[in-house]
């Protein structure tokens, strides 16, 4: 987790130096959140930083999840067995970023030209969500999960050595 507070400091103060620091991200202040029944790897996370959000990925505050009953029975690619297995933790883009409720395992609907609860494609991002934070928030996962690739916040993770700008054949 040191690698994680050690990039949310330096997030925040660069937000806070920037005037459309506040559009771009927002990295608020972590919470303790004792007894939480959380999946393995999320109160962690909520210590560091509660609700972050940072170009198109926004994390829940604690407070928020407790509203996160998205209902995925009758989703194509989750079997209805699972479905009570995961909680939506974030978004991407409005879609749901999910975590396991047992694993801690990171998973996503990735864009495939159809709305994500009809997508067949549902795939395993991280095994955790402070590594979800490092690589994709916070890292070059961002400029291959988000549909621009290039916005504010992607030019924001260059600028800070976080991601490599990419060519347009990769």
């Amino acid at each position: 987790m040191n690698e994680l507070a050690r990039r949310v400091e330096r997030i925040r103060a660069v937000l806070a130096q920037r005037p459309d620091g506040i559009m771009l991200g927002d990295f608020p202040s972590g919470r303790v959140v004792p007894g939480n029944g959380l999946p393995p790897g999320l109160a962690d996370v909520l210590v560091v930083t509660d609700g972050p959000r940072g170009g198109d990925i926004v994390m829940y505050s604690h407070a928020e999840l407790a509203q996160q009953h998205l209902p995925l029975d009758g989703i194509t690619a989750i079997p209805d067995e699972e479905a009570g297995m995961w909680l939506r933790f974030g978004a991407l883009n409005y879609e749901p970023l999910l975590v396991h409720r047992h694993t801690g395992e990171v998973w996503w609907f990735p864009d495939t030209g159809v709305q994500w609860f009809e997508s067949e494609e549902f795939r395993k991002l991280t095994d955790n969500v402070e590594k979800f934070c490092l690589d994709y928030l916070l890292g070059a996962g961002y400029l291959d999960i988000c549909v621009a690739g290039d916005d504010d916040w992607a030019r924001l993770l260059i600028e800070l050595g976080w991601a490599d700008r990419r060519s347009p054949e990769e």
